[in-house]
């Protein structure tokens, strides 16, 4: 696929990443439109509101996480040389079709991402209608029954006849694009290989979280690389072949690895101001899906530019054309536009808008540790003064629903740091018996306290001017308790 049988990139975290033979068709499909609009979105989504470091794209990432793919993939070859037959081995085209597939990763990720999948899509509106998303890319719907929005558009990008990305890959193998369709799907004939795309310890964790730690410039969420390649190992459950790593060599690192996790979690996917940003983008987007919905005419004038944003909004189903214009950049553009729109589409989407593009953001008020809400004689208060504190943009006052519906938000954090799926769980392997047993990792004694992070803290979000109010009520409240 490519000219050259060496290629090198110089990355922040891995240093000079070189790509060698087969491997360097992951460079040349770097020129494709669809992986070079990763570039435009961020890894990180509104992180950088925070951390002004966290500009790091998904691109970056992407590539990062094929590097990742080769060095496990050389491992894991080494490892099956010592007792599996040849053709479970993994060779030079299995492991340059797993780098491939871990370029490709999160290829059908929106703008900024998990909002926007969560709040624009919305998960009872795409599976409602999966099958007309799936129609859109010529997808079988069977292959897409299990997926979420960004791994069903990234299936299809790789399957478009049309796309550079399928072309450039049949360029060298006309199965090429269904191959690495199956094997992001978890399927293929080398049946170990997809847990290392998605695991609870894989490749695309390994990267974002040396990534994350260095873009943002925080300490605690780092681990051994070096040393956590140097245990992936193979061994065998329930009859089947799996990966995992050395159970004597590696329990250390694979508890540093999880609690690096955990630390991005507590510290930086979920620090207070970020989920500020994020919470206010999905109050914007369910303002836009409600307008859009019951009158399309009101966004007449950024039909034009916008037209992809505003279909999705209205529930509308696009093709892959619409979802390459689909990135970070257009969205703000749009959310700036719809903050200084003179037509005034509508004054509480005006609002968000405005108070997003100008960092003017929620702020938390955390709630005592026993209470996931706040009870309702003091939620009702609350917004009582909310109504009263709450000038929107165009001069106008809030009334009570909206306020309630658009200025304030509950959030909770949980989160399960190991799956409880079976499929997506990490293996130790017992290296010393000859039949080379595999264990769950969150079965393992010493790992169950981690498998769930549970983090007490709940928090209320509100507008800047009720946040005084919205503390002396609770703090009220503590000291008549």
């Amino acid at each position: 696929m490519s000219k050259r049988s060496l290629e090198r990139v110089q990355d922040a975290v891995h240093g000079l990443m070189k790509f060698h033979g087969p491997e360097t068709a992951v460079i040349r499909l770097l020129e494709t439109r669809e992986i070079q609009r990763l570039r435009r979105i961020k890894q990180l989504g509104l992180a950088s509101l925070v951390y002004p470091g966290a500009e790091h794209s998904r691109h970056a990432h992407s590539l990062g996480a094929a590097y990742l793919a080769i060095r496990f993939g050389h491992q894991l070859q080494e490892a099956a040389a010592e007792f599996l037959p040849p053709l479970l081995q993994p060779g030079p085209v299995e492991i340059r079709d797993l780098a491939i597939a871990a370029l490709c990763h999160d290829l059908g990720h929106g703008p900024f991402s998990h909002t926007w999948e969560d709040q624009c899509i919305g998960k009872k509106d795409f599976d409602d209608k999966r099958n007309a998303w799936a129609k859109a890319f010529d997808l079988d719907l069977e292959d897409c029954k299990d997926l979420k929005w960004h791994e069903l558009v990234g299936q299809g990008l790789l399957h478009w006849p049309d796309g550079e990305l399928h072309k450039r890959l049949e360029e060298h193998d006309k199965s090429m694009p269904g191959r690495i369709q199956a094997l992001l799907r978890g399927v293929y004939h080398v049946p170990y290989l997809p847990r290392l795309l998605s695991s609870d310890i894989d490749i695309d964790r390994g990267d974002f979280l040396l990534r994350d730690a260095i873009q943002c410039g925080v300490s605690y969420g780092r681990y051994d690389l070096e040393w956590l390649l140097s245990c992936v190992t193979l061994g065998y459950y329930n009859d089947s072949v799996v990966m995992g790593f050395d159970l004597q060599k590696s329990r250390r690192v694979i508890e540093e690895f999880v609690l690096a996790h955990r630390a991005h979690y507590e510290t930086v996917y979920y620090h207070h101001t970020v989920k500020s940003a994020e919470l206010m983008l999905g109050l914007f987007f369910k303002r836009l899906k409600k307008l859009a919905t019951e009158d399309r005419a009101k966004f007449k004038s950024f039909r034009k530019r916008y037209g992809s944003i505003i279909k999705v909004a209205a529930g509308e189903v696009i093709g892959p054309e619409e979802v390459l214009d689909l990135d970070d950049a257009l969205l703000w553009s749009f959310l700036c536009d719809v903050a200084k729109d003179k037509s005034d589409p509508d004054d509480i989407l005006c609002d968000l808008a405005w108070r997003l593009s100008q960092r003017d953001l929620f702020k938390a008020v955390e709630l005592p540790r026993a209470e996931s809400s706040l009870p309702l004689p003091i939620s009702e208060y609350l917004i009582k003064q909310g109504v009263d504190l709450v000038k929107l943009r165009s001069g106008k006052s809030i009334s009570r629903e909206d306020f309630k519906e658009y200025y304030l938000c509950h959030f909770n954090q949980d989160r399960d740091i190991l799956s409880t799926k079976e499929h997506d769980c990490g293996f130790f392997i017992d290296t010393t018996r000859p039949d080379r047993p595999a264990i769950m990792i969150q079965r393992d004694r010493e790992f169950r306290a981690l498998r769930t992070m549970s983090i007490s803290t709940s928090r209320i979000y509100v507008p800047r001017e009720v946040r005084d109010k919205a503390q002396e009520i609770l703090s009220s409240r503590r000291t008549a308790e």
